[in-house]
């Protein structure tokens, strides 16, 4: 019984809080879902056996905020994970934010901020 209320609970507030995310946050955050890959080949060496690099992005269970991941590619396989990420809108501050933490234990943190229509 606890958890259902629990639960339920979640789901409202969550509901009640994406509809204060500004559309063009919403936009973003759905354009970023997703894997994006880039070929390191031009940069490979020695010292950088890296194929390429990646990054996916994949929703949070309420819809309303991003976690994400950049890993290395060897081979076609998934190798290294580098940096994780959490990106959500703040209301405290009324910002998008974005958190990113490495292996480690280095964590960045910042806003997304708006520069022009369907730039961040």
């Amino acid at each position: 019984m606890k958890i259902t209320v629990v639960v339920l609970l979640f789901l409202c507030l969550s509901e009640v809080s994406q509809s204060q995310i500004p559309a063009w946050y919403q936009h973003e955050m759905n354009r970023k879902v997703g894997v994006w890959v880039a070929d390191n080949s031009a940069y490979k060496h020695e010292h950088e056996p890296i194929d390429a690099y990646g990054i996916e992005w994949k929703w949070c269970i309420a819809k309303n905020c991003l976690s994400g991941e950049l890993f290395s590619i060897k081979k076609g396989e998934r190798t290294d994970r580098y940096w994780y990420f959490s990106q959500y809108w703040d209301f405290e501050s009324g910002k998008p934010t974005l958190i990113q933490v490495n292996s480690f234990g280095t964590v960045g943190r910042g806003t997304v901020d708006m520069l022009k229509e369907d730039k961040t």
